[in-house]
């Protein structure tokens, strides 16, 4: 019997493939659209504080959606990798001012500098906003395979989460395991999926 694993890393590696193949001015105009959805949609009009990963190749640009959240005076939180021998696949948000905050990190993608110092836990106010190679329309995901946001997630439940993705990332069933941490909503440039 194929394990669970295996079949995540196969769905990873098609759904890395499909949102890879996208056309540069395809994903601009359906990122701005999903953005704008995104604004608009009542889980951000109600949170206090952002919890936002920064874009990495061709993901969603999360970028002008930070920008915009701190014009409309939320608090913005990006996370860190932490790097030692004891720290494991961890990570921690920080509060950030502006994007001048953020120098490449962990495999190159850009997270708050060693100078900022202010943790931010996310609580009922929070909407976090998840990375991942693929989702269904339950709130299953299959992440980048590092486990990092399932284990910040699981120390950290409180808030709402929300998956900006291209519909060319949904499938019809991700197979899931007790650890892995579902999405409340899944925002695309065709609709907004609230998950069960």
């Amino acid at each position: 019997m194929v394990k669970n694993t295996e079949i995540k890393k196969e769905i990873r590696r098609q759904a890395l493939e499909r949102r890879g193949a996208l056309s540069p001015d395809f994903r601009a105009q359906a990122g701005k659209t999903i953005r704008e959805h995104f604004l608009s949609c009542k889980l951000y009009n109600k949170c206090r504080d952002l919890f936002c990963y920064v874009s990495f190749r061709d993901e969603v640009d999360t970028q002008e959606l930070i920008l915009q959240a701190l014009k409309d005076g939320h608090r913005v939180a990006v996370p860190r990798v932490l790097s030692g021998k004891d720290t494991g696949r961890r990570m921690e948000f920080y509060y950030i001012g502006s994007l001048g905050e953020l120098h490449p990190g962990a495999w190159g993608i850009l997270e708050p500098g060693e100078e900022l110092s202010k943790i931010a836990i996310p609580d009922k106010n929070s909407l976090i906003v998840m990375p991942g190679a693929a989702f269904d329309r339950c709130g299953g995901r299959v992440g980048y395979g590092g486990g990092y946001y399932d284990t910040y997630l699981q120390e950290h439940a409180s808030g709402k989460r929300v998956a900006l993705a291209f519909s060319a990332q949904l499938l019809e069933h991700i197979p899931s395991e007790s650890h892995d941490i579902r999405t409340d909503m899944i925002i695309t440039e065709k609709e907004i999926i609230v998950c069960s």
